[in-house]
């Protein structure tokens, strides 16, 4: 049974996925968008009612009485000329929170409406913890924002919008987490309130992904900061004004703080007439001001980049210009197919946008018909060497043996049926590569009839790991535009992975004990383990015919059971807690990024 909402000015997604003709997929909830409606299913709404009634049971107060901190959390609000029943849910929002050590700083920003501060007075009036400020004239979000801050006496803020709602275990979900003295920002999963009252649309987001924040402002509500920190960099700036809240939060982590995310909607965010909830037509200027705020953000890094906006959604894609010069090394192992290695390096000479960069091929017991043929393309092409490997097919052992030929800054892992299509597709993924915290990065791969292969790695999802979103078209955004922008997974695949040398050595390498199977994600996870932060550039893409010259490994075959076995005994907790995935939804095959059945 379907549920019809009140007709929505059509927001980006919907256009987007309206004009492909398409079913989609927001929040793992399955809907269709037909003129200008959203119909949902019933899964949401059951997790909700779960979710309420599992909250209605707990016993907070014996929650709180363990704890050994009880911070202060003070809830940053400004107002202007909100609709008082909006208001009036705002606040019953906040007034039953079941942890009761909150300050509420509500700051009018001129509205100029008697009832509205009449009732934002009687508020006041009604419980000590609410501290009000009136702004005689409207100053700006940002403004009113300091104001509020200013107001603040807790050492967390928290930010809520004046018509949004809280769910009434937040702030205890929060202190939960802080009681980790360590913890600067916290930020919870969210979903939205339809016209009509529903919560819709839920946004189950990735632990900490420093990279994902560069193409949107995905930690979004709700967010609570230390106070310190966010008084250190000088507060929220009104040249920011409707993005105000992503350029804090990209000057904040600028700070190296530490983010604890909570799998758990935690925040309903209205779709008001004039919130970017709706469309983000209804603030354009806020793409020109993320632009810059990115921008900015990454100058004071030292980087100088090109920020767009993703076609019609409200991401960003990054070209960062490289720094200096560094070189790198293309490695391309094979056994015979040269006209696809040939295919293979001429794609490159044509598309790497860069010129520090050699081909390392490496001949696994190739015959000798195709070694002369590769000899002689080594011959024509001068950035091409060729490395014999003269045994048994073991893939890590392969790349190994050639990085250590090498004196490239970077590595390139390539595989041999790959094909470039697109300008400046090397200069691209190392202008990502290049920033210290990333460990391997990878690209969106696309089958030869142009529908996903690769773009990203989930793990647990076919036993140990999954490509995601493979089979939908090239164009197709995927979920939150996963499938075309910056995006942090737990690993890429080694059909295209750049990684710097230093970091490749640091974690040694290639584990040859896989042989053909999970070798990519074993040395993802290392790097993971090191501290680096994996990333797939969605808006970079080439073709790949995917184990054209070996073949799939047969998932039945003993060598691909012991190199899964090996995989749990590594990694275990991370192949079933991925960070990247949220646990909400399911691993069951045919089902990524759907709510999981409770």
């Amino acid at each position: 049974m379907k549920t019809k909402l009140k007709k929505l000015a059509p927001s980006n997604w919907g256009q987007l996925l309206q004009n492909a003709k398409t079913t989609w997929q927001y929040g793992g909830i399955k809907g269709i968008y037909r003129k200008g409606y959203y119909l949902i299913g019933k899964p949401y709404r059951q997790y909700v009612k779960q979710q309420e009634q599992s909250d209605q049971n707990r016993e907070s107060q014996a929650e709180i009485a363990q704890f050994q901190v009880t911070p202060t959390i003070s809830i940053l609000t400004p107002t202007y000329k909100v609709p008082l029943e909006l208001l009036a849910a705002c606040a019953d929002s906040i007034q039953q929170q079941s942890y009761p050590h909150w300050q509420w700083c509500l700051v009018d920003d001129g509205s100029n409406d008697a009832s509205l501060t009449e009732a934002l007075q009687q508020l006041a009036a009604q419980d000590e913890r609410i501290s009000l400020m009136i702004m005689s004239e409207n100053q700006g979000i940002s403004a009113a924002t300091n104001q509020a801050l200013a107001l603040a006496q807790g050492d967390y803020v928290a930010l809520v919008d004046n018509d949004d709602t809280l769910a009434p275990h937040a702030l205890l979900e929060i202190v939960h987490v802080l009681q980790d003295q360590a913890v600067d920002w916290v930020y919870s999963d969210e979903d939205m309130i339809s016209p009509s009252g529903e919560y819709i649309n839920p946004d189950f987001k990735p632990d900490w992904s420093p990279q994902t924040l560069l193409s949107r402002m995905y930690t979004n509500h709700l967010t609570v900061y230390r106070k310190s920190l966010v008084e250190k960099i000088g507060g929220f700036r009104s040249e920011f004004d409707g993005c105000q809240d992503y350029d804090v939060a990209l000057r904040i982590s600028a700070l190296q703080p530490k983010v604890v995310h909570i799998p758990k909607v935690l925040y309903h965010w209205r779709m008001a007439e004039q919130s970017i909830a709706t469309s983000i037509e209804t603030k354009p200027y806020i793409i020109e001001r993320a632009q810059k705020a990115i921008q900015e953000h990454l100058h004071k890094r030292g980087y100088d980049a090109d920020i767009r906006q993703h076609g019609a959604l409200l991401m960003y894609d990054l070209d960062i210009a490289v720094k200096e010069k560094p070189s790198v090394s293309i490695i391309i192992p094979t056994r015979d197919h040269f006209t696809d290695v040939q295919q293979c390096v001429t794609s490159i000479m044509k598309y790497a946008g860069w010129d520090q960069f050699e081909i390392i091929l490496v001949d696994n017991q190739s015959s000798l018909q195709q070694r002369q043929q590769f000899e002689q393309l080594a011959q024509e092409v001068k950035q091409l060497r060729i490395i014999t490997a003269d045994y048994a097919f073991n893939y890590s052992k392969l790349n190994n043996q050639a990085v250590v030929t090498s004196d490239a800054d970077y590595i390139l892992l390539l595989n041999n049926d790959t094909i470039w299509t697109e300008e400046n597709t090397l200069r691209r993924l190392l202008g990502i590569a290049q920033l210290p915290e990333v460990g391997a990065v990878g690209c969106r791969l696309l089958y030869p009839d142009q529908t996903i292969q690769h773009a990203g790695v989930i793990l647990g999802y076919h036993e140990v790991a999954g490509h995601s979103g493979v089979g939908l078209a090239a164009e197709a955004p995927g979920h939150y535009g996963r499938n075309v922008s910056l995006y942090n997974y737990s690993a890429v695949t080694a059909a295209c992975l750049l990684v710097k040398r230093e970091y490749y050595q640091a974690v040694g390498g290639l584990d040859e004990r896989f042989q053909v199977a999970y070798n990519d994600v074993d040395f993802c996870l290392k790097l993971h383990r090191q501290g680096w932060y994996n990333v797939n550039v969605g808006s970079v893409s080439m073709i790949h015919a995917e184990s054209k010259s070996r073949g799939h490994d047969s998932l039945q075959s003993q060598r691909y059971q012991q190199e899964c076995q090996l995989m749990f005994e590594k990694w275990q907790s991370l192949i079933q807690n991925d960070p990247y995935y949220n646990p909400n939804y399911s691993k069951q095959v045919g089902e990524m990024y759907k709510l999981k059945t409770r």
